[in-house]
């Protein structure tokens, strides 16, 4: 609904009288009226478009070009215009709606039309003839378009991307030629990949308008109805502003530079230019990545080369591959009502990524589980995370454009070349690198765009929201997210996949919730769409010496025991089966026990054995192994790795050692000792004569 006003008091919420407007000096006010009750009376609504239709008298003085509307009349209409109140030469009148053109004839001192019949009501232009009065068009330049229909002009992986930054398109140096080189590549994915020049789709799909994001949102439409084989993948090569910065800075000398490749409306959304008219739900896996210049697309490059060859090639050692399942926890809340309720959310996650079929272990950081706010230590502790390794970390709390509510805003803090995590963000802004800012030029200030773009440092890719978030909706869509990378679907599978389910998530079915659907639509991937979270095609056993150990370190046989302990671990992929154990000993005499057979519940990430095992002086004496098996009924037989599922202890059970036996351990003696007192396993009659050491 609307008001009216005229000098401040309410004229009308209907028709305004024509007698109103005859004075110049009459002023009127538009008010939008939001509804008082629902939802509806805390929106904010503003005027964003006004149009007057108002008679006026055909007094056209002056002009040449006059615009006007006649309502719809089947017996035509006649009209007359004087002379004196047009200037230039005999004018004609255009029926744009009708596509008709009306000259006039000329009667004394009057240009009279007789136009005829129309239902429609029509839109007139009464233009002069004037040579002067058109616009001369000097030259022409011609445009041939790339006909997309071709096969060599089809992909399924699209690189949409400036000429700033591809060049030619042709020359191998160019680091966006390298990309779509990579993508081709067998390590890269074999993808069928593309470059699309975007001034190219804005003259074929956004008739010529500049910047304008309908160009993308047509070319995929156009691609995914007439390509051979349906494009999976869109990756948008540079930085972005929003159209209405865009338009502001239009003169601006460094606007072309900070707005490459556009994104669509405000707040910024790339899902728009992908998804169908009402479904927030894109029809491609998309990402982009913020780079203004080649440089910062080679550093990036060099991350993803490095991201994927340490799946493909690290070894299948607990050092080599168990980082890939580390998941980080950050809460970034000092406040004390709302951290237990992010902590909540976050524990949700934890028990989901836990299970089959990522089976990953969490590191919570928060000022529960670290007693206390982002001390050194703390800090400390998370820069060992990263320096070790971690797939994926998630952040939930306040958050801006520039920083989150944490201690972790530059990436050169952490010590992880070749070990980049993906970043998902629940906050605030966290997503939001469209700004127009020319120092952007000479200095990254955004968060995402920091981490993403540092050298050999940061993160691989950010999943954050480029405007506002509400707890309830993040947490829907992380949820999502991570039942994603545990499904049969989702593992192992591109991000930009795992983005669509945390949309689904949403449950925005009936687009009646539009805040489920502000959040779809600004959810963005600053990254590569085809990467993966870390995850294995099967699982992978593996036990390791230092996994396997002995206490204590030192035994004879006048120890009545000793205590094996044994960590396994599952480096691959989890899955809902139980997994055999063997443990066998081989005595000092040469004798082998089985002293384990079991199945253990399903091996998600670690788990661990503890055994006490009893010693005969008889038996055990001298040089003993203990071999340590899992998966010894090869119930897995597709194993990454069927080398590391076994290994062999030695030790020694000492024969004729002396145990301490006065004063005892650990016990407080009120005098002076003179002698200390110790005895040997054998009988003193059958010991030899040796020589000991006592400290």
């Amino acid at each position: 609904q609307f008001l009216i006003k005229q000098d401040n008091v309410v004229f009308s919420n209907n028709n305004i009288a024509p007698t109103s407007i005859t004075n110049a000096t009459n002023n009127f006010t538009i008010e939008v009226l939001a509804s008082s009750s629902g939802d509806a009376a805390t929106n904010r609504v503003s005027v964003s478009y006004i149009e007057l239709k108002y008679p006026r008298l055909y007094n056209f003085t002056g002009i040449s070009n006059f615009t006007f509307i006649l309502p719809a009349n089947i017996s035509g209409n006649y009209i007359e215009i004087p002379t004196a109140n047009f200037g230039g030469n005999t004018p004609v009148l255009f029926d744009v709606t009708n596509l008709k053109k009306y000259t006039p004839v000329l009667a004394g001192n009057l240009y009279k039309f007789k136009l005829q019949g129309s239902t429609l009501d029509r839109n007139l232009i009464l233009a002069n003839e004037d040579a002067s009065n058109a616009t001369a068009v000097n030259s022409l330049t011609t445009k041939s378009f790339i006909n997309f229909q071709t096969a060599g002009n089809q992909g399924n992986y699209l690189i949409v991307s400036h000429k700033i930054l591809f060049g030619d398109g042709i020359n191998t140096s160019n680091p966006v030629v390298q990309y779509k080189q990579y993508r081709q590549s067998i390590a890269g994915g074999s993808y069928n990949a593309k470059i699309y020049d975007i001034d190219e789709l804005v003259d074929q799909f956004a008739f010529g308008i500049k910047k304008h994001p309908v160009s993308i949102k047509n070319f995929v439409r156009f691609a995914k109805q007439y390509f051979t084989t349906s494009p999976t993948h869109l990756f948008i090569i540079g930085k972005g502003t929003t159209y209405e910065e865009y338009c502001y800075h239009e003169n601006s000398p460094f606007i072309e530079q900070l707005d490459l490749v556009p994104t669509w409306g405000w707040p910024a959304s790339d899902v728009l230019m992908v998804s169908p008219e009402i479904d927030p739900l894109p029809s491609v896996f998309l990402g982009r990545l913020s780079a203004i210049n080649q440089q910062e697309l080679t550093i990036y490059l060099d991350k993803i080369k490095a991201y994927e060859l340490q799946k493909a090639s690290a070894p299948q050692t607990i050092a080599g591959k168990a980082w890939m399942k580390q998941v980080v926890h950050v809460a970034g809340s000092n406040d004390p009502i709302i951290e237990p309720l992010l902590i909540s959310y976050l524990n949700g996650y934890k028990a989901i990524i836990e299970q089959p079929l990522f089976g990953g272990v969490v590191g919570d950081f928060n000022t529960m589980a670290t007693g206390g706010p982002a001390t050194p230590a703390v800090t400390d502790k998370l820069k060992s995370y990263f320096q070790n390794g971690v797939a994926l970390l998630t952040y939930f709390g306040h958050s801006a454009a520039t920083q989150l509510d944490y201690q972790m805003d530059n990436p050169y803090d952490y010590n992880n070349p070749n070990k980049y995590p993906v970043f998902l963000l629940n906050g605030c802004n966290a997503g939001n690198f469209f700004d127009y800012d020319v120092s952007r030029l000479s200095t990254i200030s955004s968060f995402s765009e920091k981490f993403v773009l540092a050298q050999q440092r940061g993160a691989i890719g950010v999943i954050a929201s480029s405007h506002f978030g509400l707890t309830g909706f993040l947490d829907s869509y992380s949820r999502g997210f991570y039942q994603s990378l545990t499904s049969a679907t989702g593992y192992n599978a591109s991000i930009g996949k795992n983005m669509q389910d945390a949309i689904l998530a949403l449950n925005f079915t009936a687009y009646s919730d539009f805040i489920a659907r502000m959040h779809a639509e600004q959810f963005l991937l600053h990254g590569d769409p085809a990467l993966k979270v870390y995850a294995s095609a099967e699982p992978d056993f593996t036990v390791e010496q230092q996994t396997v150990s002995i206490n204590p370190s030192i035994i004879s046989v006048s120890d009545s025991k000793f205590t094996l302990k044994a960590n396994f671990y599952n480096i691959g992929k989890a899955l809902p089966d139980s997994v055999s154990i063997l443990i066998k000993w081989k005595h000092g005499n040469g004798t082998m026990d089985t002293i384990v057979n079991k199945k253990i519940k399903p091996l998600m990430f670690m788990d661990s054995l503890v055994q006490d095992l009893t010693i005969l002086p008889t038996r055990d004496g001298g040089n003993n192994t203990i071999t340590v098996t899992i998966d010894n009924l090869n119930f897995f037989p597709n194993e990454l790795s069927e080398t590391n599922n076994t290994i062999n202890k030695d030790f020694v059970i000492f024969v004729d050692n002396a145990k301490p036996v006065y004063p005892y351990n650990f016990s407080i003696i009120n005098k002076n000792v003179s002698k200390l007192y110790a005895s040997t396993a054998n009988a003193v009659p059958l010991a030899i004569a040796k020589n000991y050491e006592m400290q």
